[in-house]
């Protein structure tokens, strides 16, 4: 009786065998594709971008911003900045999985200004620390809760550099390592570049020279000035502007605002409103 028992199972086997072969009807095993729901989204990359505020919605109504502010936002290594109109200040950051904002431990300076500005900082906060829907497309970025939406617009689309050649550049700042003190009212002081030279006031003698440019650095050759005596506030502004102004430094430029520097002490500049 065992000898039957034997064949069959060794039918069944070889039929086994035969249902595992080369079948060309077989589907072939995929990995997941990018949409497959159980890969998970990384969510926008906001990483070395600045955004400025366009719109700001509350229940979808928009509601105006506190004359004479744009909020600011940036995202570098993992950690947000904002000015959102009277202080400024930052923390780490992520986006989750669901494109939500994470935010950890934003910290502010304590600033005093207009109950406008100051209850303006706090909303924004607290839509940024409302683990706020994130949506980037292109250069528009809208950051979103149940209640508020906030719509921005990179930076240098919203408010591009200007170009150093022909832009009426006027002296904010004097710039000390990491210190920074106003031009002294009453002051006036100011550049213009063109392809070759620059022309300006230096807060008391007016002059120029000449000036190459290689990516960020601009060499300046010896200026020549009118031999107007100076006293200060204006002479020592002067004097500060003519010791940077001298052989080569470094410039940065960002939307409005030139910066020139020469070892640990610099000039801060804000370009001229054109009509």
């Amino acid at each position: 009786m065992r000898t039957p028992l034997v064949l069959i199972t060794a039918a069944v086997l070889a039929l086994g065998a035969t249902g595992c072969g080369n079948d060309d009807t077989a589907s072939p095993r995929t990995d997941p594709s990018p949409s497959d729901p159980t890969t998970p989204d990384p969510g926008p990359n906001l990483d070395g971008r600045t955004f400025l505020s366009v719109e700001w919605r509350v229940n979808g109504e928009v509601e105006p911003l506190v004359a004479g502010t744009r909020i600011r936002i940036s995202f570098v290594d993992g950690e947000l900045s904002v000015s959102p109109g009277c202080n400024s200040g930052g923390g780490a950051y992520s986006i989750d999985d669901d494109g939500r904002l994470v935010t950890e431990a934003i910290g502010m300076t304590d600033m005093a200004c207009d109950d406008a500005r100051m209850a303006q900082d706090d909303r924004v906060l607290e839509l940024l620390n409302d683990l706020p829907l994130v949506t980037l497309d292109g250069d528009s970025l809208r950051i979103a809760s149940d209640v508020v939406e906030l719509d921005l617009l990179d930076r240098e689309i919203a408010d591009p550099d200007r170009p150093l050649v022909g832009t009426r550049w006027t002296l904010t700042s004097l710039l000390d390592g990491e210190s920074a003190s106003s031009v002294p009212e009453g002051v006036e002081a100011w550049l213009e570049f063109d392809d070759t030279d620059v022309q300006g006031s230096f807060g008391c003698n007016t002059g120029g020279g000449s000036y190459t440019r290689a990516g960020s650095v601009v060499t300046f050759g010896p200026l020549r000035t009118t031999q107007k005596a100076c006293e200060a506030p204006g002479g020592a502004v002067e004097s500060r502007m003519v010791s940077v102004l001298d052989g080569a430094t470094d410039i940065t430029i960002e939307a409005g605002a030139l910066t020139i520097t020469r070892g640990d002490v610099g000039l801060g500049f804000t370009a001229a409103a054109t009509e």
